[in-house]
């Protein structure tokens, strides 16, 4: 879906559009140009990316239970 060059640079994108929300679970890394059009259609943007980040951390927390 997103595709990073290893030669762009990354944007920190705050999932709930707060920049004052620093928690990372509100942080993901994209390139300029995937940044610039999460600036359309707010509502689809935070659904999205709260899909992708909760996934990561059901991930986690399953190795983690798995090392356990």
């Amino acid at each position: 879906m997103f595709v990073i060059k290893k030669t762009q640079k990354l944007s920190v994108h705050h999932i709930d559009y707060d920049k004052m929300n620093s928690n990372e679970k509100n942080l993901i890394s994209l390139c300029v140009s995937c940044h610039g059009k999460t600036n359309i259609n707010r509502k689809h943007w935070i659904i999205f990316f709260n899909g992708i980040i909760n996934e990561k951390y059901t991930d986690i927390l399953t190795v983690k239970q798995t090392l356990v």
